[in-house]
């Protein structure tokens, strides 16, 4: 038994003997056992810089001792360093190849590089050789396949891990989600109903088969599952967050931050947690609780790119740009695949007067999603007002051939025209009208000197345009 799971007052001693060691750097009183106690330690208290320093120490001193091999790569991996993880595992393996927890790190490095064949050569030694943790190599294998979308394979592997363990609430999700990428979601729901018949008192079931309801956007369907959920165990706090994304997606911010709470209550404090109470009050435009809460998020999780979006957000509605700017340019470099991130990035950039920064952030968004109307439109009038009419223009028709039935589109294009004097603005205001005469109202909203042409206003009148202003 080693001192982690002895009385404290002696791990205490030992942990203080060993930050005094920093002194003289003289480490040579340590057994390996004192090492894994000291590394437990330090990864029990969430501190996993120190861990990884005391095992960085500890394999100084004892090189070969697979177990602190064995602590060190695990550090390794979480830090993403995985070149000097394979250069461990490879001494590790070279002591002992048939021990299924290298071979299990090994499998687990390849997956996170992308490699599958060796990452399943190495996932399948490892379960022959220890069949007490079949199951999560098993799990492990299916994120392989899931990672080359090889979604049949996964489906099976996914399906005996929960069979065999009917806990296991990641596997329930990769499950239901595999589902959700290949659109069957009534599949998830089929395999579920199996679950809870043979076990109808599985709240991870009656929880996941309601994530496949909230999925289908069936609220009731999924109340109903995660009220179920909370029957068999009213301090679930798995339940109640998924009870909170029920209500978030129905637009009912008061309850979602409700549930949300009872969540972090009765035990439940990560990043997700944080962040959904963050848009919660960020669409109640309760900004700065939803920046307390953003920013609680990324305490926990700093590579969470809608943490950053979700923070920068709340500190543009605050008209706090500079620093939005920041925050939002992390979330486009974690990622940057993502046109609603830089749709808003451009709208802070607008209000820094950097055009060219404004401009290319337009154009990634674009980039990404050409058919965001809102996009589109502001981009028109940021280089409209910027006199690159011709430009606006030019994006205005390129929108216009992608989506040829889109009214808006050729409202903003006629006021842009007539602010020009340019002699088609009434072709395309006749089109608008003829697409959506209600919508006449933008035309008045982006170019209020239309109030005053008397012309303009007739044809409208004539075509039964309505001129109601949207905002």
């Amino acid at each position: 038994m080693d001192l982690i799971e002895q009385n404290s007052s002696s791990l205490i001693r030992l942990i203080r003997f060993f930050e005094k060691q920093s002194i003289t750097e003289d480490y040579s009183f340590f057994e390996i056992s004192d090492f894994e106690s000291i590394i437990k330690y330090y990864l029990k208290s969430n501190n996993k810089d120190k861990a990884f320093e005391a095992s960085s120490i500890a394999i100084k001193y004892y090189p070969y001792s697979i177990p602190i091999l064995i602590l060190n790569v695990e550090l390794l991996i979480d830090k993403s360093e995985h070149e000097e993880a394979l250069d461990l595992l490879e001494r590790a393996e070279m002591i002992a190849s048939n021990d299924s927890k290298i071979q299990q790190l090994l499998g687990r490095i390849y997956f996170e590089l992308g490699e599958k064949e060796e990452a399943i050569q190495h996932l399948d030694q490892a379960i022959r050789l220890d069949n007490s943790t079949k199951n999560y190599n098993l799990f492990l294998k299916a994120l392989v396949f899931l990672q080359h979308e090889n979604f049949g394979e996964a489906l099976k592997l996914l399906r005996n891990v929960i069979n065999e363990d009917l806990k296991n609430e990641e596997a329930i999700i990769e499950f239901a989600q595999c589902y959700e990428t290949l659109d069957e979601p009534e599949n998830a729901i089929a395999i579920y109903q199996q679950i809870i018949d043979k076990n109808t008192y599985s709240e991870y079931a009656w929880n996941n088969l309601g994530l496949i309801y909230n999925y289908q956007s069936k609220y009731e369907l999924a109340f109903d599952a995660f009220d179920m959920a909370l029957t068999l165990n009213s301090k679930n706090p798995v339940t109640y967050f998924n009870l909170g994304n029920n209500y978030l997606d129905q637009t009912l911010y008061k309850k979602a931050i409700e549930n949300y709470k009872e969540s972090i209550r009765f035990g439940r404090e990560d990043y997700l947690v944080y962040m959904q109470l963050g848009y919660s009050y960020l669409f109640m435009e309760e900004n700065e609780k939803a920046q307390l809460f953003f920013s609680k998020s990324l305490k926990l999780n700093k590579n969470y790119p809608d943490c950053w979006f979700g923070l920068g957000l709340s500190l543009s509605n605050q008209e706090k740009y500079e620093d939005a700017i920041t925050h939002l340019e992390k979330a486009v470099e974690l990622f940057p695949f993502n046109d609603k991130f830089w749709y808003e990035l451009a709208n802070c950039y607008s209000f820094s007067s950097d055009y060219k920064k404004t401009r290319d952030a337009f154009i990634q968004s674009l980039e990404i999603n050409p058919y965001n109307t809102v996009a589109v439109i502001d981009f028109a009038l940021f280089l409209h007002d910027h006199k690159k009419t011709e430009i606006a223009v030019e994006r205005l028709m390129d929108a216009i051939t992608l989506n040829d039935k889109n009214a808006e589109y050729y409202y903003i294009l006629a006021g842009i025209l007539y602010d020009s004097k340019h002699e088609d603005a009434d072709f395309y205001l006749e089109k608008a009208l003829k697409l959506d005469p209600n919508k006449a109202g933008l035309l008045f909203e982006y170019f209020p000197f239309i109030f005053s042409e008397d012309r303009i206003v007739n044809l409208i009148d004539s075509k039964g345009g309505t001129i109601t202003l949207f905002s």
